[in-house]
């Protein structure tokens, strides 16, 4: 399922930023491949990326901590006094004997469940504040949505499965976020997937509604998973806006451009000072754009990081600047085939 993709170099990606926004632009980004699978198992050079891009930000030096401390913070919750990578490749091993489909499934499933219990043990706080960079989870011991579904997909990729994070369009009980929310996705060897939720109580959400891939239209698309029962599993999609059905095959998560411009985007989010953590400041603004900025040079494609980054603009008086960036996220959405209620506000009043 979630085998790499071709995407452009980071050079790419800040001349396509150099450009002014236009829905021609929005398409030609797409075209680019820069969403579509990502490798980044644990410990490997791409997860690594992400370390190095949380603790250069927070101004730290040795991203590898990270890796020290969730191995001591998972000891107590380990079997037969294991370490972490020590369980790891104890679980890889197991899948590894397991042939048949409908039985490596059913094995899947349960170190999914593992997977999910682990983080929530290790990591136990939640923050929306500082829980999305890798360094406040060593600090206060926190984590956020994306965070966590980056480490969940990382670990279960280290353990052989295919996995990958996805974000959340619509929750378990259908109310609609802006890409507000993220799960991992594990896709299982008889072709049906799963969402490993630690924000969850149980391991296997059912959300609503998803924003992917999709290889059929060659662009993200936002969908709505159909499920086997109450059991988790979801059998295929139904892709928005026509409700066209999509197998899982065509499915595919988030790059890693894509997630790392999540991550910043995080951080342009929760600026104090900025549109979220208000009394707004001149200051706040200012480093909430330069955060967006760098979200949006790192996957021009990004529709949140594109819509937040034009309302940052449209509050700060750059009225030009709005136009062209709302401009540009209403026609990521558009082509994704779902348009929040926010960015049309949003679009409507740049236009007038």
């Amino acid at each position: 399922m979630f085998k790499s993709r071709t995407i452009p170099t980071l050079a790419a990606a800040l001349f396509l930023f150099a450009l002014p926004f236009t829905a021609a632009h929005a398409k030609a980004a797409h075209s680019q491949g820069m969403h579509g699978d990502a490798r980044f198992e644990y410990h490997g050079s791409v997860f690594t990326q992400f370390l190095v891009d949380s603790y250069k930000e927070n101004g730290q030096s040795d991203p590898h901590q990270f890796y020290a401390w969730l191995d001591q913070a998972s000891k107590p919750f380990l079997e037969n006094e294991e370490t972490l990578p020590a369980a790891l490749e104890t679980k890889r091993a197991e899948l590894a004997r397991i042939s048949d489909p409908k039985l490596k499934a059913a094995k899947e499933m349960e170190i999914g469940a593992w997977t999910h219990k682990l983080i929530k043990k290790a990591i136990p706080k939640f923050s929306l504040d500082r829980g999305y960079d890798f360094t406040n989870t060593v600090t206060y011991g926190e984590r956020q949505c994306f965070l966590q579904s980056v480490l969940i997909a990382g670990l279960l990729q280290k353990m052989g499965m295919d996995a990958g994070v996805v974000m959340v369009a619509r929750n378990m009980v259908g109310q609609t976020t802006n890409n507000g929310h993220a799960s991992a996705v594990l896709r299982l060897s008889n072709g049906k997937d799963v969402l490993v939720d630690a924000s969850e109580p149980e391991p296997f959400a059912r959300h609503q509604g998803l924003f992917a891939f999709n290889t059929a239209k060659s662009a993200s698309q936002y969908i709505n998973p159909n499920f086997e029962g109450a059991s988790g599993v979801i059998l295929s999609y139904r892709g928005q806006p026509n409700n066209a059905k999509v197998a899982t095959a065509q499915v595919r998560t988030l790059s890693v451009p894509f997630l790392r411009s999540q991550f910043e985007y995080y951080r342009g989010e929760r600026t104090v000072g900025g549109l979220i953590l208000t009394p707004l400041t001149a200051q706040g603004l200012a480093t909430e754009e330069s955060r967006l900025k760098k979200a949006v040079r790192l996957c021009p494609q990004n529709p949140l990081a594109v819509y937040m980054l034009g309302r940052v603009s449209m509050r700060m008086g750059k009225k030009d600047a709005a136009k062209a960036q709302l401009t540009a996220a209403n026609a990521l959405y558009t082509r994704a085939g779902w348009v929040p209620a926010g960015m049309t506000d949003a679009y409507r009043q740049a236009h007038r």
